[in-house]
């Protein structure tokens, strides 16, 4: 990740800029004693949280990630939508001031696994559906194309 830190804002040393729940403007520290000074310089979209959702709020707070599932689920996915695309928004600063790291290197670590594993198992699903829709077609779309061969062919009477 780049540490452009020109494009981050910054309201003087020691104050948070917030927006996520739990932290709130102005706070000096965070719940998870992470330094504050570099919640504000984090970078803005993390995939791994726009990709695993609810399943990545929960490693990163159990309470949340409970409360983001519910959303998903009783929702009927109707929320899962604004949620991921929240979590991608908000993820690094939500991790960082919910989760303990060492330092901003594992930090950058820990996120960059939940990405490349984000990557391989929702490109796995996509897969999954192809070849499920793919067999579908193949059941119907052969006996139907036979069937269709037959009848204008005169064969198979």
């Amino acid at each position: 990740m780049s540490d452009n830190m020109s494009s981050y804002a910054s309201s003087g040393p020691g104050v948070l800029i917030s927006g996520i729940p739990g932290v709130n403007k102005g706070d000096t520290s965070l719940p998870s004693g992470n330094d504050v000074e570099a919640f504000n310089k984090l970078p803005n979209w993390n995939w791994g949280a726009f990709l695993f959702g609810w399943l990545w709020m929960l490693a990163m707070n159990p309470l949340y990630g409970i409360i983001a599932f519910l959303i998903e689920f009783f929702s009927a996915g109707c929320l899962a939508i604004p949620l991921i695309i929240y979590l991608g928004l908000k993820g690094n600063q939500m991790a960082w001031a919910y989760r303990s790291f060492r330092n901003r290197q594992e930090f950058d670590q820990v996120m960059k696994a939940w990405t490349i594993w984000g990557i391989i198992i929702n490109l796995g699903w996509l897969l999954l559906i192809v070849l499920f829709y793919m067999a579908i077609a193949g059941m119907i779309g052969i006996p139907l194309f036979l069937g269709i061969f037959s009848a204008l062919t005169g064969k198979g009477r």
